[in-house]
This record gives structure tokens, C-alpha cells and sequence, in this order.
């Protein structure tokens, strides 16, 4: 029994370190909408109205950043994020083959001769 409770005390702990982790990354900025989304779902039954402001909080920028060149880049950063994962799903052996070619390559770049 006694594993029992350790594994509890166990699970306590890391729901704790979880939790910690998500309200520095809601402090920091890095919770977009798909995250504010996930994060709202984890709030208990009475926590609506909190649920509001959180999901309110995550579409103003934080770090002061309006200039629409810059959402530009993020959008099509994110598009070729996700077309390179949707390439890798595709084919696994091509997607590892390349990024040991880009590590070979990456390597002699920065090594010292």
C-alpha cells in the first residue's frame, strides 16, 4: 500500500510542477489561441468567469509587438511549420535523411579549421 500512496503523493507533485509550468507560460506570453483553448478546458466548473479573461488575455500581445509585417512572418513561418510536418508524416525516412544531411552540413559550418 504504501507504493500506492507514493505514487500518489508522485502525481501530486508533477499535476503541481504542470500547473506551475502553465501559469509561466501564460506570465511569459507563449499561450496562442489553440493553447488558450486547452487551458481554458482545465479550469474547474466554477472558474468560467476566469475562463473569459484568460481566453481575452491571449489576443493582446504582450510583448508590444502591432506591426502586421511581423504577423505576417509568424502566419507564414506557421504555414511552413506545418507543411514540413505534414512532409514528415509523409515520408519518416526522407524527413530523418534530410535532418541528418542539415546536421552534417550545420556541422561544417561551425566547425574550426
Amino acid at each position: 500500500m504504501s507504493s500506492t500512496s507514493k505514487d500518489n503523493d508522485d502525481l501530486k507533485i508533477l499535476q503541481q510542477e504542470a500547473a506551475e509550468l502553465e501559469e509561466s507560460r501564460k506570465r511569459n506570453g507563449h499561450v496562442g489561441k489553440g493553447d488558450a483553448e486547452h487551458l481554458v478546458r482545465g479550469v474547474p466548473a466554477g472558474g468560467a468567469d476566469q475562463a473569459e479573461g484568460a481566453a481575452q488575455d491571449t489576443d493582446k500581445p504582450e510583448d508590444g509587438v502591432d506591426d502586421p509585417a511581423f504577423h505576417d512572418i509568424t502566419s507564414q513561418l506557421e504555414t511552413y511549420i506545418k507543411e514540413i510536418e505534414e512532409a514528415a508524416m509523409e515520408r519518416p525516412t526522407l524527413a530523418l535523411l534530410t535532418t541528418f544531411a542539415l546536421g552534417i552540413i550545420v556541422g561544417h559550418l561551425f566547425t574550426r579549421k
